[in-house]
């Protein structure tokens, strides 16, 4: 065991550091502007960045109800999120807007000048396996896993879950786009949320919320992603 451990370390390291970027799944009112940036998670994420001068006259927001696109499922070997599951999750991301964003703005239903506007989808997940993952997550059975997950060219921890989002800032009279984000998260074992179904979605959630409310307050440092 020790010698596999030794074996696969390596490995482990190298598949951490392995990114994919997220797919476009035409949410968002325009993808005009995007680039690649570090994502919430440390992945490769699409941004377009906003105006900080445009963005500071902003007091009031409008929280838009979150859709679902869901891509098809053509591999039965992973299991998706139903439709059901789904919308509940659109509407708990939808509490967790209004929540971030309520810290800094009146939330409001009615448009005006001083108004922008978040619309959201959710456009892919997979819940985790708490069972599988718990196991995997012990420190011999996890680096085994990573090694079977090296040979077999998967990237994402044994068990763990996966969400996809598209977000995008609006002026809420001119529908004019201030700011857009694409991104996605693959769980990892540094990611205890994989301990319940849906535990690392809605950590997610909690992350893309709060960096699109310090974007559009001008508060986070994009990091651009470095090509090689």
């Amino acid at each position: 065991m020790r010698a596999l451990v030794l074996l696969l370390l390596p490995m482990a390291f190298l598949i951490s550091c392995e990114t994919s970027q997220p797919d476009k799944s035409h949410h968002l009112s325009s993808y005009r502007g995007m680039e690649e940036h570090v994502g919430a998670f440390g992945n490769k994420a699409l941004v377009k960045k906003g105006d900080p001068e445009r963005l500071k006259r902003y007091e009031r927001v409008i929280i838009e109800d979150v859709r679902v696109i869901l891509p098809k499922n053509t591999d039965p070997k992973v299991k998706k999120a139903s439709r059901q599951e789904a919308e509940v999750l659109a509407e708990k991301f939808e509490d967790i807007l209004e929540a971030e964003f309520a810290k800094s703005y009146e939330i409001t239903r009615s448009r005006s000048y001083k108004t922008i506007t978040i619309r959201a989808a959710l456009t892919d997940l997979e819940p985790s396996n708490p069972a599988l993952f718990a196991v995997n997550y012990m420190p011999y059975a996890g680096l085994a896993a990573t090694g079977l997950q090296v040979l077999q060219g998967e990237t994402k921890a044994i068990g763990a879950g996966s969400a996809e989002i598209e977000i995008e800032v609006l002026d809420s009279r001119s529908r004019r786009q201030l700011y857009a984000m694409v991104d996605r998260l693959e769980g990892g074992k540094l990611q205890p949320g994989s301990l319940s179904k849906y535990g690392q979605a809605e950590m997610a959630m909690q992350a893309w919320a709060r960096k699109v409310r310090k974007a559009v307050q001008g508060k986070s440092t994009m990091i651009p992603v470095k090509t090689q």
